[in-house]
């Protein structure tokens, strides 16, 4: 709606334009209100106006679009062009043409296009009158001569009249005294069967504001200008008249009836623009209800599903959520903490693709199946693949990515397997970088699909990272943060999970402004036997694949 009130008060500009070289340039500089429009153009016999990406005028081209109707033609490879014939009936002036790489999300304007292209014509054509009519004007009141030269031969319709009233003196009626040829042409009147005749005679269904305005005219001698409609020839006129002598008016035609039409459909068009804008509104408040109706659903069911992390000696654990900025549903990322009965640790992170309930309702799904599958046998592996055949032949939609990790407190020995998720990292002081792993495919994906898992070793004063990939996918202007600028990140912070997981949401959000998708950050750590002091210096030699 905002660019059809641009288009409209762009249109509406026109007429108070003086010479064509101000409307062309105008008319091409509005048409880049356009969406996608990346070059607009307006050529009218000799005057042209470009806005925009153009390497050459388009009527250079040798065809001037003289047989281009309402149609796209490819330009070249990235875009395409439109031209619109800027014409009435009886005469083309010229053509618009739009440039665009989307004609789809132009395509909905075109029937205002076309009215523009044609209420463009108009205005030309009743500037042509309206100098005809003004230099007409000035030699009729000048010389008498002059006028009936131009009485003969002027193109705009003009005529003679004489007031006819009635014994008290009120305008009841005229009679036709002289027409031109011009006159005859937009009426339809012949002088021949009119002079000398009344009107009420010739056009029986007359108004009376006709003869309202004409007698002000010849008895008061003022000069008018007005449009009015006639019902016996169906037209509309726009009509100057002024008075001669007294009793007589002189009256000056111009047939506006195809600027009329072109403004009632524009009316029409207009008032089914904002018909629909309503109903968009009505349905997207509807939409906007039933949006808040499942967040709170999924919001309710993502705050009863969280698992606090428990106490686990000789492991330091953290963890951080970030939702989106975004006005979308609650997305699937998700978290899980728990200790088996012989002392080891399992941990699992993963992410739902998709958001909402459902998303909501299977993270918890996996998680309960991860527990009851860990406590019969915990090797990651085993678990995922277990989890994935209980996915599939649930037949869920939705797909899961995970990382999980079976660890051992006391000695820092694991294992850890990958369903299609980031890797795992691993940071010390100064040094980080990643827990290899071979890639399996996520959740609920594939049947009957293998998943491996691989050994690490976490050392005392080291920190494992699990984080979804909305961390790693944050961005600035197009530009993903990526697992190098997340290593940067942590390799600045102090190898503690509380600093680790906070200094990285911070980090991410520093680095896009807004997040565009949910994130979570779960570190582990097996703390030094007497924590020191981080003070920036390296004195570790942690046991990695090392990125510095």
């Amino acid at each position: 709606m905002e660019v059809m009130g641009q288009l409209l008060a762009a249109h509406n500009m026109l007429p108070l334009l003086v010479d064509e070289r101000q409307l062309v340039e105008f008319a091409a500089h509005a048409l880049l209100i356009l969406p996608a429009t990346s070059g607009a153009a307006v050529h009218l016999e000799g005057q042209g106006a470009l806005e925009g990406n153009w390497d050459r005028p388009p009527w250079q081209d040798g065809d001037d679009g003289a047989d281009s109707g309402r149609s796209w033609v490819k330009l070249d490879e990235e875009s395409q062009l439109l031209a619109l014939p800027v014409a009435t009936r009886t005469r083309r002036h010229g053509h618009l043409w739009v440039r665009s790489d989307k004609p789809r999300e132009i395509d909905p304007y075109l029937p205002f296009l076309a009215n523009f292209a044609s209420g463009l014509a108009l205005i030309l054509e009743n500037k042509q009158h309206q100098r005809e009519i003004d230099e007409a004007t000035e030699r009729v009141r000048a010389s008498e001569a002059r006028y009936s030269n131009l009485f003969r031969h002027m193109s705009a319709g003009f005529a003679v009249h004489e007031i006819i009233t009635d014994s008290g003196g009120v305008p009841i009626d005229y009679r036709f005294l002289e027409m031109n040829p011009a006159f005859e042409g937009l009426t339809g009147l012949r002088a021949e069967k009119c002079t000398g005749r009344r009107a009420r005679d010739v056009l029986p269904a007359l108004e009376p504001y006709w003869v309202e305005a004409y007698g002000d005219v010849a008895l008061r001698g003022r000069e008018r200008r007005f449009e009015n409609y006639s019902r016996d020839l169906d037209r509309h006129y726009e009509v100057i008249a002024y008075c001669p002598e007294p009793g007589k008016f002189a009256t000056i035609f111009t047939d506006i009836t195809e600027r009329k039409r072109h403004e009632l459909e524009r009316q029409h068009f207009i008032e089914e623009l904002q018909t629909q804008s309503e109903e968009l509104q009505d349905q997207a408040v509807k939409l906007q209800d039933l949006y808040e109706a499942q967040r709170r659903i999924a919001l309710t069911l993502q705050e009863n599903f969280v698992h606090e992390l428990p106490e686990v000696p000789g492991l330091e654990l953290a963890v951080i959520s970030e939702p989106a900025a975004s006005a979308e549903l609650i997305g699937g990322d998700f978290y899980d903490v728990f200790q088996l009965p012989d002392g080891r640790v399992i941990a699992l992170i993963g992410d739902v693709m998709g958001k909402g309930i459902a998303a909501a309702g299977l993270t918890e799904t996996v998680r309960s199946a991860v527990r009851a599958l860990a406590m019969v046998s915990p090797r990651p592996d085993l678990v995922l693949e277990q989890t994935n055949r209980l996915l599939v032949a649930e037949r869920h939609t939705q797909f899961v990515t995970a990382l999980l990790v079976l660890l051992d407190p006391k000695t820092g020995e694991g294992l850890l397997a990958s369903a299609g998720h980031p890797p795992a990292l691993r940071a010390s002081r100064g040094v980080v970088g990643s827990v290899e792993v071979p890639y399996g495919t996520p959740l609920g994906a594939f049947a009957d699909r293998p998943y491996a898992a691989a050994a690490f070793s976490l050392s005392p004063g080291e920190v494992l990272i699990l984080y979804t990939d909305g961390l790693s996918e944050a961005r600035r202007k197009g530009v993903l943060l990526g697992e190098d600028g997340l290593r940067e990140l942590v390799r600045e912070l102090e190898p503690r999970p509380r600093v680790i997981v906070e200094g990285l949401r911070q980090g991410a959000l520093a680095y896009a402004g807004v997040l565009r998708d949910d994130l979570q950050i779960l570190a582990i750590a097996r703390p030094m036997p007497q924590h020191q002091p981080y003070d920036g210096n390296d004195r570790s030699e942690p046991s990695i694949s090392e990125h510095h």
